[in-house]
């Protein structure tokens, strides 16, 4: 009986410059079937070499493991899925929806259960640090860092504004991830991060956390350490914008989940936020050219490439301003989507 050879493509050397693209995408929507759709499209429409799932990877809205189970049963019985994930790599952190319930936070009753479970059915290449646990870890993929955070597992409620030592990721895993940032010899390194970025975004992001989030930009710019990008998710909708006016952040999703309209905020330059379509993004990264080119394209989910923008370098160092979305818009113009600009 004939059948196709086996075959698989190893990743190169680690630090070795090359190309590489990487899907990113989040909220997966209430129900199992809700982004098989999703999983398909990403599994035929386009190439790319990793997948990262950026929070709200199922919504159990608890932290009981046998709830949990059954919520990444019934999206891992999803065709698409087992497509989508058959070939590629593919990584995960998580948000309040698969840690616990609904802007769940470090004060979770059982969130070490809930840690179990997630470790039970993402093979990451690693869970904190062996004095801190839970879902943060770096890996590195043509010579491009990655750094994907855990914001929930020792966040201070978002209620808990004056709360001595106030804190999205806990003080080990911020020294850890400057320390990382200042070691890494990658000319990109991109950071994932469950909750946007970004200064004006909801209580339910880094925008009620400015102060730890600044000290991180700080790090950053006082150390010139530069190329830094940062993908998110949670917020339901496609946005791009340029962070504390220097940093690179895009927002992707929902893959299954209902849609969010998005007005445009002070350092927005990117907005898909219309009702109905589901999105995912990808990166496209080559490190052997100096400088690096860096790719962003954003996909609606059974109608293609919505957008495809390639950064000048400038831009993503943070020298050069990106032109920003008028305030008070929704949507991204027509000749924005299609040129991006």
């Amino acid at each position: 009986m004939n059948r196709p050879y086996p075959s698989f493509v190893t990743a190169p050397i680690e630090g070795t410059p090359g190309r590489v693209r990487f899907a990113f995408t989040s909220c997966v929507g209430g129900q199992g079937y809700h982004a098989t759709a999703g999983y398909a499209d990403m599994a035929s429409r386009t190439n790319f070499d990793l997948l990262f799932m950026l929070g709200d990877n199922h919504y159990a809205n608890s932290a009981e493991p046998a709830k949990q189970r059954l919520y990444y049963a019934e999206q891992r019985r999803q065709p698409g899925w087992r497509e989508l994930t058959a070939g590629r790599a593919t990584y995960a952190i998580w948000d309040d929806h698969d840690f616990g319930p609904n802007n769940s936070d470090g004060t979770l009753a059982g969130k070490d259960l809930s840690l179990r479970t997630f470790k039970e059915h993402w093979a990451n290449p690693g869970y904190g640090e062996p004095d801190n646990a839970g879902t943060y870890y770096k890996f590195t993929r043509s010579n491009v860092d990655f750094f994907l955070l855990d914001v929930r597992y020792y966040r201070t409620p978002n209620r808990a504004t004056n709360a001595p030592g106030r804190t999205m990721l806990g003080r080990a895993q911020v020294q850890w991830l400057k320390r990382e940032l200042l070691a890494s010899r990658a000319p990109v390194k991109v950071i994932a991060s469950g909750s946007e970025f970004q200064t004006d975004g909801t209580a339910d992001s880094w925008a009620n956390f400015k102060a730890e989030r600044d000290e991180i930009l700080q790090h950053i710019a006082n150390h010139d350490i530069t190329g830094v990008l940062v993908v998110s998710g949670d917020r339901h909708f496609v946005a791009g914008y340029q962070a504390g006016g220097k940093v690179i952040e895009i927002t992707s999703g929902p893959l299954g989940s209902g849609n969010s309209n998005a007005r445009a905020v002070p350092e927005m330059f990117l907005n898909f936020s219309p009702t109905k379509s589901k999105f995912y993004c990808v990166y496209d990264i080559d490190t052997e050219p100096t400088p690096p080119r860096v790719i962003l394209e954003v996909y609606r989910v059974a109608e293609g490439l919505a957008h495809r923008r390639e950064f000048k370098w400038d831009e993503v160092l943070g020298q050069t301003k990106i032109p920003l979305l008028d305030l008070g818009t929704t949507n991204a113009p027509a000749t924005q989507r299609a040129q991006g600009r």
